[in-house]
């Protein structure tokens, strides 16, 4: 059978890179070990098959694991932000004390990223580019925070919030 008139279709393969367990209450690998051979092997399958991962990962994974990222970077998979408001630094050590980021105001959604963003960026040497939140947790207002005024902190919003 001829197939006439195929259209493309875009692939998007997605990796949430989390904390470990311990330190994560909506769930992550059971050591920090676990965690990069399974970052390792879903990158290597999928370049094996031609294609680049997008590696979704907390600020505390980033800082805990710089060189396995920046080597995924370097081998052609992309690096992006991910955040669990109840998982972020010490906020773990008492999760029902923090909401999803939906359940933030926009404006304390923009502090809490842009906080983020820079401990993910000292951590890996650059900023990132993408972002999804924890659980697609959002509000109407989280989809007003790319267009908030980045630049009274110093800094441009250079990622894109996605909600696949």
């Amino acid at each position: 059978m001829e197939i006439k008139n195929r259209e493309k279709l875009y692939v998007c393969f997605t990796m949430d890179v989390e904390r470990i367990k311990a330190e994560c209450p909506p769930g992550g690998p059971p050591t920090w070990e676990f965690g990069e051979i399974c970052v390792r092997s879903y990158c290597e399958a999928l370049l094996t098959c031609g294609y680049p991962a997008t590696l979704f990962i907390v600020p505390d994974t980033a800082a805990k694991q710089a060189a396995l990222f920046q080597q995924m970077c370097a081998d052609g998979h992309e690096c992006g932000l991910h955040i669990h408001p109840q998982g972020w630094g010490d906020n773990y050590l008492n999760p029902d004390a923090h909401d999803y980021l939906g359940g933030y105001s926009g404006e304390q959604q923009f502090e809490m990223l842009m906080r983020a963003k820079e401990q993910w960026a000292n951590a890996l040497g650059f900023a990132p580019e993408t972002f999804r939140a924890g659980n697609f947790s959002a509000n109407d207002e989280t989809f007003r925070v790319p267009q908030m005024d980045w630049t009274r902190i110093g800094r441009q919003l250079t990622f894109l919030i996605i909600f696949a």
